[in-house]
């Protein structure tokens, strides 16, 4: 299943250098990825291939303005890098700007997001600080991770964050089951009175808040 990161920051602040080094690490077993910005005011196939004339066409504004986005609308205007094979690119061409396309839709950035997914294993969101364009807040909302800073060492801080989380929310789950079980299980032989029920339930809730709190601390 393929996984969604998105990148946001201010411009200038060289999050779109950051997503082509990580198309390049995390391509390096040769799988795909699809590097996506769509930030008008700034068109980015003319800075990623600058060598190279690329038609109109080949605009993410042509699949973001279309009647219907499906699977081979989008594969048909992603630019393959000649030197990075497993990296594909989609952006604004040069020359155009906000005033080029009607005003992007929440609900066809988000089939195209989905669309694109379906391509590639990775699909990198490069997005601009901008939360009036559309395709920023849909971005972050589709996004399996967020990143706002370039250092990629906070990548393993995520994992282990996550994980630590996860675990918490495991132990709360087997904790509250287990004791209602058991509670119920006395109950029914005539073995727990009033006070037990209460525990089962609000006495259980509490210690699993309680034990929820420690997520606060994963550093």
């Amino acid at each position: 299943m393929s996984k969604t990161i998105t990148v946001w920051g201010n411009p200038g602040c060289g999050k779109s250098m950051f997503c082509c080094n990580l198309a390049k690490v995390l391509t390096a077993n040769k799988e795909k990825a699809l590097i996506i910005n769509a930030d008008s005011s700034t068109p980015m196939l003319p800075v990623w291939m600058p060598e190279r004339i690329l038609e109109t066409n080949a605009s993410i504004g042509n699949v973001l303005t279309g009647l219907e986005i499906n699977t081979a609308l989008v594969a048909e205007r992603v630019t393959i890098l000649k030197e990075y094979p497993f990296i594909g690119v989609m952006g604004y061409a040069a020359g155009e700007n906000p005033f080029s396309y009607p005003e992007l839709k929440y609900d066809k950035i988000k089939l195209f997001i989905g669309e694109a997914a379906k391509l590639v294993d990775y699909i990198i969101l490069d997005c601009s600080s901008n939360m009036l364009n559309f395709f920023t807040p849909t971005a972050i909302e589709a996004a399996d991770v967020v990143l706002m800073d370039d250092d990629v060492r906070k990548i393993a801080a995520v994992v282990r964050i996550s994980r630590r989380t996860l675990a918490i929310v495991k132990q709360n789950i087997v904790f509250a089951l287990g004791v209602k079980a058991l509670v119920l299980l006395l109950g029914a032989f005539g073995m727990a009175n009033m006070w037990e029920a209460v525990f089962a339930d609000v006495g259980v809730s509490v210690i699993a808040i309680l034990n929820a709190m420690r997520a606060l601390k994963a550093e």
